[in-house]
């Protein structure tokens, strides 16, 4: 039987978190493609990996081969439920559907870039804990993130941005049962579109 991960904060999967999370904003942004051909590729994608990923978890030799080549890459808990990039790309295609451009890229980079710097930080300077395990360090972190990528990439005033990064990074504390790579951007739109 394929061994399941043993740790969920390896550096390997928080790189890949940003890399692979920066993807859809980035191509978004700098508009790589027409705008609704980006929409359909995005859509069609979280299709695609969303089905292949329920899949796995009905056909057990399939989940086996899964876990065998993306072990670095998984969550414990991830070997028996949908893995983060089935709500990553859900959650962008969400935000791309429902927000207009620059509100879209700059939540999608608050997901990308804010929740692995998070982690990061939480993990190496983390020294006040909530109950859920999360620290006040990697939330302040959170919180600086997105606020740099709010004002100097999204191009909102301080107030708004602030208000954006905030929403972002209480969002990601108190994530619960629904997965922090659909609300945090879907939260946080809401906090831009309706402050700008």
């Amino acid at each position: 039987m394929t061994k399941a991960p043993t740790s969920d904060s390896h550096h390997p999967r928080k790189l890949f978190h940003a890399l692979a999370g920066a993807v859809i904003p980035s191509a978004y942004y700098f508009e790589i493609l027409p705008r609704e051909a980006i929409t359909g590729l995005v859509l069609v994608s979280a299709a695609v990996w969303i089905g292949l990923d329920s899949l796995r978890l009905r056909v057990p030799s399939l989940n086996e081969r899964f876990i065998a080549i993306l072990r670095p890459l998984l969550k414990r808990k991830e070997t028996h439920v949908l893995t983060g990039s089935s709500y990553l790309l859900g959650g962008s295609a969400l935000a791309i559907l429902i927000y207009p451009q620059m509100v879209a890229v700059t939540t999608l980079f608050f997901i990308a870039l804010g929740d692995p710097a998070a982690a990061v930080a939480g993990k190496k300077f983390g020294r006040k804990r909530f109950s859920n395990g999360r620290s006040l360090e990697g939330s302040l972190v959170m919180f600086a993130t997105c606020l740099f990528v709010a004002r100097w990439l999204g191009g909102f005033s301080w107030s708004v941005s602030a208000a954006g990064a905030m929403v972002a990074a209480v969002t990601e504390l108190y994530s619960g049962d629904i997965d922090d790579n659909i609300t945090v951007p879907l939260l946080s739109g809401v906090a831009l579109v309706a402050l700008s």
